[in-house]
């Protein structure tokens, strides 16, 4: 989801963008110029990758001394905070700590349920991964369909308050 969030993270500053109170169906009549971000959107790519690689390569040396249910706890905090940070945001950097906070809970995640499938049946992990992809495609699809004008026309924050009910069930279930 933060990858789909990239063009509205990076316009946190600028309260005025080309794009972000646009509620009508007009599209730009001839287009000679490029509408450009001072920040590109890469940062959030990197900002999205980064940390969760970082995390995946120390867990194997320190996870087996935090208990499963304390790190599910750690994960679903992680998440909450993460979507808290990046919604309330007043500047880029601070939104793109967010989305650190979203990769650092990623990559923990990843780490601890794919150590724990060792546990259940062999189709384990080619449900794990499957899900995997289609939580990446709903969470894309989902934003889109949040923040999009003609469907329920949200804004960042908005949309990404709405999925704080994400990290919930992920308590739970």
């Amino acid at each position: 989801m933060m990858l789909s969030a990239a063009q509205d993270i990076l316009a946190r500053k600028q309260h005025s963008t080309q794009f972000s109170h646009n509620v009508t169906d007009l599209c730009i009549p001839e287009i000679t110029y490029r509408v450009c971000s001072p920040t590109s959107a890469g940062v959030v790519l990197l900002c999205n990758i980064v940390p969760a690689l970082m995390v995946k390569l120390m867990c194997p040396f320190v996870m087996h001394w935090v208990p499963y249910g304390i790190r599910h706890l750690i994960i679903c905090t992680l998440q909450v905070t993460s979507l808290l940070m990046t919604a309330f945001a007043k500047s880029v950097p601070a939104a793109l700590l967010g989305v650190c906070v979203a990769s650092l809970a990623g990559g923990l995640g990843e780490s601890t349920f794919l150590g724990l499938a060792g546990h259940y049946s062999k189709h384990t992990i080619a449900t794990w991964s499957s899900g995997t992809g289609m939580a990446g495609l709903i969470g894309a699809f989902s934003y889109a369909g949040m923040t999009d004008a003609r469907l329920l026309a949200l804004t960042s924050t908005g949309a990404m308050l709405v999925m704080l009910v994400m990290p919930a069930i992920f308590a739970f279930t």
